[in-house]
């Protein structure tokens, strides 16, 4: 008796904590901040800065320019984004970029 107790409190517990997959995201505001990883940073001669292709944790692509000349593929990076005031997340732009080390903390 106390073992179909126990399995039902669990299988309780486990289908009171299910979340949807399609929870849409309610942000209010213009700029966020985002972790993101450095795959591809390409140097512009013409312009003399470098071109940096960026993904996030969800995978969505960004890229921005910086005349900074230090950022290397592989490096996390910390990522000031505008949403445009849309809700669309993959026109969102770059707005500001800065090293972050995860890896210290």
């Amino acid at each position: 008796m106390k073992k179909k107790i126990v399995t039902a409190v669990i299988v309780a517990t486990i289908m009171s904590q299910s979340v949807s997959a399609a929870t849409p995201w309610h942000f209010k505001g213009r700029y966020y901040a985002q972790l993101c990883k450095v795959t591809r940073v390409v140097y512009n001669r013409l312009h003399g800065c470098d071109r940096v292709r960026l993904r996030n944790a969800n995978g969505q692509i960004y890229v921005c320019w910086t005349d900074r000349g230090d950022y290397d593929r592989g490096d996390y990076v910390a990522v000031i984004m505008d949403t445009k005031w849309t809700p669309n997340v993959l026109d969102d732009a770059v707005v500001a970029i800065k090293y972050e080390r995860p890896d210290l903390i």
